[in-house]
């Protein structure tokens, strides 16, 4: 059971390092370059960010099902 809490805490805390991270890039390339970010490949979305969008949206919304 111990090993399982830990997974979970170490995925969450994992995705929400990396939805950070691109937050703060984003920030980073807007300040620097004064323009919108290039457009991400579309390979790129479909490994990353979905999973990724999943991951948080999964950790971040508490469960209903009582």
């Amino acid at each position: 059971m111990k090993k399982i809490v830990w997974t979970i805490v170490v995925t969450g805390g994992s995705a929400l390092s990396a939805a950070l991270a691109a937050r703060a890039l984003d920030g980073l390339w807007r300040g620097i370059t004064n323009e919108e970010p290039p457009e991400s490949p579309r390979w790129a979305r479909l490994l990353v960010g979905l999973p990724l969008k999943k991951t948080v949206r999964a950790t971040v919304q508490p469960d209903t099902a009582v």
